[in-house]
């Protein structure tokens, strides 16, 4: 927490706050390119990018994907 208003004028940069929505693949192609055009920082485009490539082996998008919809899946049928 900054203690001085110099440190507080410092940190106004790092207040991001994003929403994506990841329902399908073609969903999560277009929130990447969305946030291409809106410019948001390297790391945000990091992680979009991570979740949403699906070639070459790298399917880690798919799999957390699935996860989700088995969870969804199971805690309404429970």
């Amino acid at each position: 927490m900054p203690t001085s208003e110099k440190a507080h004028h410092s940190l106004d940069y790092l207040e991001y706050n994003e929403r994506f929505e990841f329902l399908n693949v073609f969903s999560m192609e277009i929130e990447l390119e969305n946030s291409l055009r809106k410019g948001l920082p390297y790391p945000i485009l990091k992680v979009i990018e991570y979740l949403s490539v699906d070639r070459a082996g790298f399917i880690w998008g798919r799999q957390y994907r699935l996860a989700g919809h088995y969870t969804i899946y199971l805690l309404w049928y429970d």
